[in-house]
């Protein structure tokens, strides 16, 4: 349940995980999970019209983890919205993703199965707990390998300084995709741009994040230097107990302004509200159902991953370098 985006950087405090004296921000290995609350059951509804037409069901293994969540989708006969380049990751399919872990506990693999596709995507994790390698492998229905595409992670003394992006057709020589590049702030250690250039000689996009002086993410500006026009946005708010409440995309087209509305009960997120246009009518919902339990805390990489944590001792990754963490447990300045 990860959206799109891009890179880092801007003002407040450096991560808590981040040693002062040595600037070593090196993850530990996963620590044991915690008793609360967890996600069970998430209903989408498509329309707004107050009808469940998907429903995602979450499993977790012994050790807290989520181990397979069943997405079911149900047509209501009421048309969904269209939200034109906007996924609510989900689609009028039945799938499945299946989630694997290696012996220290990090995530090894997440298998995405429907009837018209299976994507995997595979994480390589180094001794200080750093993931090195990320690529998603695409199937024919048939079962038949597609297409790999591969990132290698690049870091200097235990910091993300970016990657590199390689396509692989099955049966034909491996190509250059992209490079990203990732530029800190030298007082703050957080991120304040990625770059990302296609090639060769493709098109660049750089993301500049502001942080908040809480060290929570509070906007992203996504331009192009070969349009100079061209600006994307996405701005966060969050309550006073660090609970996001809003998020607001701005694109370059008009036609693809989204809002979104966060309400809770208490400190368990109840609903997701979309407004398409930002007109005030909410074009789709999510909520939430939740259960008591075992849950542990996930984290995965992927390049334009949203930061939706803040690095402490025990999650000492720098927000806004591709990390984020599957959230399904019980958590302040969540986006699930």
């Amino acid at each position: 349940m990860l959206s799109a985006c891009g890179g880092g950087g801007g003002s407040g405090s450096p991560p808590s995980g981040t040693d002062p004296d040595t600037g070593d921000n090196t993850p530990d290995e996963p620590g044991p999970p915690g008793t609360g609350q967890r996600v069970r059951v998430v209903h989408y509804d498509f329309d707004q019209n107050g009808t469940a037409e998907g429903r995602a069901e979450l499993a977790y293994d012994s050790a807290g983890r989520v181990e397979r969540i069943d997405y079911r989708y149900s047509d209501d006969g009421t048309p969904d919205t269209d939200f034109l380049s906007f996924s609510l990751d989900f689609g009028a399919e039945n799938k499945t993703h299946e989630y694997a872990y290696d012996e220290d506990g990090y995530i090894s693999s997440i298998t995405m199965t429907s009837p018209s596709s299976r994507l995997v995507n595979l994480y390589t994790w180094n001794d200080q707990g750093l993931i090195t390698d990320y690529s998603i492998e695409f199937y024919a229905p048939a079962g038949g390998l597609q297409n790999i595409v591969r990132y290698a992670l690049i870091y200097d003394n235990g910091q993300l300084t970016g990657w590199n992006e390689t396509f692989e057709p099955t049966g034909m020589p491996q190509s250059d995709l992209a490079e990203g590049v990732i530029a800190y702030d030298p007082v703050t250690a957080l991120p304040m741009m990625i770059s990302r250039t296609g090639r060769p000689g493709g098109m660049r996009e750089d993301t500049e994040l502001v942080f908040s002086d809480g060290g929570q993410v509070s906007s992203l500006t996504t331009t192009t230097p070969s349009i100079p026009d061209y600006e994307s946005n996405i701005s966060f708010v969050y309550s006073t107990q660090g609970r996001i409440t809003e998020r607001n995309v701005l694109p370059d087209d008009p036609a693809q302004t989204y809002s979104w509305l966060f309400t809770y009960n208490e400190s368990l997120m109840q609903q997701q509200l979309i407004d398409m246009g930002s007109n005030g009518s909410y074009e789709a919902a999510l909520s939430y159902e939740w259960e008591e339990g075992l849950c542990a805390q996930i984290m995965i990489w992927a390049p334009r991953a949203e930061p939706n944590f803040i690095a402490t001792g025990s999650e000492p990754f720098i927000p806004g370098t591709g990390y984020a963490r599957l959230d399904y447990c019980e958590s302040t300045g969540s986006t699930l």
